[in-house]
C-alpha cells in the first residue's frame, strides 16, 4: 500500500502545521496549560472581564492588563513558569524535519524551538 507521500511527486514539499498535540507528546505545555498558569495570577476581579475563559488571547490580554504591562514581560513571565517544569523530547520534531517532505513548519506554541 501507498504511503500518503507516494502520491505526489519527490520534488513537492508540503507546509505543516502543528500545535497542542505536538507540543504536548514532545513534553512542552500546552495552549490550556499555559492559559491555566497565567489565570491563577490574576486576581478575580480582573478575571470577570475575561470575555470567554477558553480563549487564550482573552486571558493573555486579561494578564497583560491587570498584571504585567508589556509583551516582553508576559513571555519573561511564561518562560519562567514553563522553562524547567517539562522534560522535553524533540524527536518529533526532528522526524518531521529529517523526512524531507516539509517545506515550512507553522507552530502555535514555543515556536521557538525549531
Amino acid at each position: 500500500m501507498k504511503s500518503f507521500f507516494d502520491k505526489f511527486e519527490k520534488e513537492q514539499k508540503f507546509n505543516l502545521f502543528v500545535g497542542d498535540f505536538l507540543n504536548k507528546i514532545s513534553g512542552y505545555p500546552t495552549r490550556t496549560d499555559i492559559s491555566e498558569a497565567i489565570l491563577s495570577e490574576i486576581k478575580s476581579s480582573a478575571k470577570g472581564y475575561i470575555k470567554d475563559l477558553n480563549s487564550f488571547s482573552d486571558i493573555v490580554q486579561a494578564y497583560l492588563d491587570a498584571v504585567i504591562d508589556t509583551k516582553k514581560n508576559l513571555i519573561k513571565q511564561i518562560k519562567e513558569n514553563f522553562e524547567y517544569r517539562y522534560n522535553t523530547n524533540l524527536d518529533a520534531y526532528n522526524n518531521i524535519i529529517n523526512s524531507k517532505y516539509f517545506d515550512t513548519i507553522f507552530t502555535l506554541n514555543f515556536d521557538t524551538i525549531i
